[in-house]
């Protein structure tokens, strides 16, 4: 598919704009004349590489045209010429080709806001799960120190009885062996 380049604007919309002005076709030899293809430099010579034809230049216009379909173009080898259609009128009063290129980087700048933000909310969800791991592992040691705090308690607890179990069996036989005398 044949993409325009801003320096490619002009050129197209003077096609679009002549087209609905003289209501005929136009050809290489239009834009020639009105000077949007160029067979010399400023100096005056020939083009800058040999095999320059402005044909080629033109029919590459024509591809541009026909993609969009805002004007009926024909490829023949004996003439080549854009003419317009019924979406000529309706394309340059949107604004053209100027028009649809402003769309296309503002298109081009949604999509690359949007990978933008795309990418930091994968950041932000690998943060978030990082933190939720953390989170994760913090309870598994809580967890953990609660469990080996119960054991703890429970020996404490046991440790008592015992003391005091064998406090009382060991008050008891005091007793008893101090009643006995």
């Amino acid at each position: 598919m044949i993409e325009f380049e801003k320096s490619d604007i002009e050129t197209l919309d003077f096609i679009i704009d002549r087209c609905l002005k003289t209501g005929f076709a136009v050809t290489a030899n239009d834009l020639v004349k009105f000077g949007y293809i160029k067979l010399v430099n400023e100096k005056g010579y020939g083009t800058f590489t040999p095999e320059f034809d402005a044909t080629k230049e033109f029919v590459r216009f024509l591809h541009i045209l026909d993609k969009y379909k805002v004007c009926e173009c024909s490829f023949r080898d004996d003439s080549e010429f854009a003419r317009l259609n019924s979406k000529t009128l309706h394309f340059q009063r949107q604004g053209g080709f100027k028009a649809l290129y402003m769309n296309k980087i503002n298109e081009n700048e949604k999509v690359q806001k949007k990978n933008e933000l795309e990418i930091k909310n994968l950041e932000l969800q690998k943060e978030n799960l990082e933190y939720l791991k953390s989170i994760r592992d913090k309870e598994d040691q809580i967890r953990n120190l609660t469990r080996d705090n119960l054991r703890l308690e429970n020996w404490d607890i046991r440790f008592r009885w015992y003391i005091a179990v064998g406090g009382f069996i060991i008050g008891f036989i005091t007793k008893y062996l101090l009643t006995i005398d």
